[in-house]
Parts: C-alpha cells; structure tokens; sequence
C-alpha cells in the first residue's frame, strides 16, 4: 500500500554506511523475489525495512503479516507493536495509560492489528475484559 500516510512516517531514515548499503540493495533484489513467488503485495519501503533490519541485525516491529511471514523465513528478529509495547512497559518507558491510549485510538479509527485481542491477552492480560 503506498498511501501518503505510510510514506511520510518512513522518511526519517537510519544512518547506514556504504558497505551495508550495497549489503541492502542485494537483499532487497533477494528479499522481493520471495515476495513475488509468495504473492506477497509487500511495498518497496516494506521490502526496504525487512532487508535493513536483515543486514543490520536490527528488530524489525510491525503489525504486517506478510512482513512478520517474511522476517520469520529469513531469521529475522521482529515483534509486533504490542509485544513492543510490553518491552517498554516492563522497562518503565510507557504506562498502562498510554498502552490504553493507544490500543483505544486504534479501536477509535477501526485500525486494531491482525491478532489485536488474542495479542491484547498475551500482552496486556490485565487489560481484557472478562
């Protein structure tokens, strides 16, 4: 999907030498082929994402299972959104409230990530209902 919304929240990017760059370009030409054999619709920044994360040996979030499917295929490490949030919520950089605030802005806009609920339970237990 190559809405403005996703292109404007991928134009910061990492400072990445040269050497890992041309190490990127090769992965990605990698990285889009088994794509294109999965029929996958991964988007040239998602493509981009996946090989930096690869050469860098970086954790890669994403709620995208198409990506999350990719990352596993080439021992990528990646995590979802929540399990992110859970990481920073162990080390006290976020609190409950701010995991509410965005898991209901998510309900709000009718955006929730696949598996939101049964993650929720993993997560954040505590924050499902009975």
């Amino acid at each position: 999907m190559e809405q403005d919304a996703y292109k404007q929240n991928r134009k910061k990017r990492l400072t990445i030498p040269k050497a890992i760059q041309i190490e990127i370009e090769n992965t990605y030409d990698h990285i889009h082929e088994y794509q294109k054999d999965e029929s996958f619709s991964l988007s040239r920044e998602d493509i981009y994402c996946i090989a930096t994360a690869l050469e860098m040996n970086i954790l890669l979030v994403t709620d995208d299972q198409a990506m999350i499917t990719t990352c596993k295929e080439f021992d990528i490490k990646v995590c979802s959104t929540l399990e992110l949030m859970r990481l920073m919520f162990d080390n006290n950089h976020i609190d409950l409230e701010k995991v509410i605030e965005i898991t209901e802005y998510w309900k709000y806009e009718k955006d929730e990530p696949t598996n939101f609920k049964k993650e929720l339970k993993k997560y954040f237990n505590e924050l499902v209902k009975k």
